[in-house]
């Protein structure tokens, strides 16, 4: 189930930079703080998430972003154990079931405007 897990999340970051930081939160949370040696993504994958937050930092505006400190991206210590329950029951429920069946062009992304015109089915996202 990683691989599905990681092809959406590479379609959810793709879709927009803000989404980068719910994608850490939930990977880090998973790495730092589930037994049983469960991992959301690939480390190489938590890699580039780290890196991009990194580069895009300034244009991100995630709601969950000032508790990221962004000199410890590479590690789970970023986030100083304030862990958002919404993360963690959207990174519980990704393990669990899997990525939602549904076409990523359903899911409205809250910091993007484009996501909530008209045209698009009124559909929230996990995050």
């Amino acid at each position: 189930m990683t691989a599905e897990i990681e092809s959406y999340c590479r379609e959810r970051i793709a879709s927009s930079p803000n989404m980068l930081v719910p994608w850490w939160i939930m990977a880090a949370w998973v790495y730092d703080q589930r037994l049983g040696g469960d991992a959301l993504i690939s480390d190489a994958l938590f890699d580039e998430i780290a890196e991009r937050l990194d580069r895009e930092w300034e244009t991100i505006t995630h709601r969950h972003k000032h508790l990221l400190q962004r000199s410890y991206l590479k590690s789970a210590l970023a986030i100083r154990g304030r862990w958002p329950l919404i993360s963690m029951d959207a990174a519980e429920s990704l393990l669990r079931k899997g990525p939602p069946q549904r076409p990523a062009e359903h899911w409205i992304d809250p910091f993007d405007p484009k996501s909530r015109e008209p045209s698009a089915p009124a559909q929230l996202s996990l995050f």
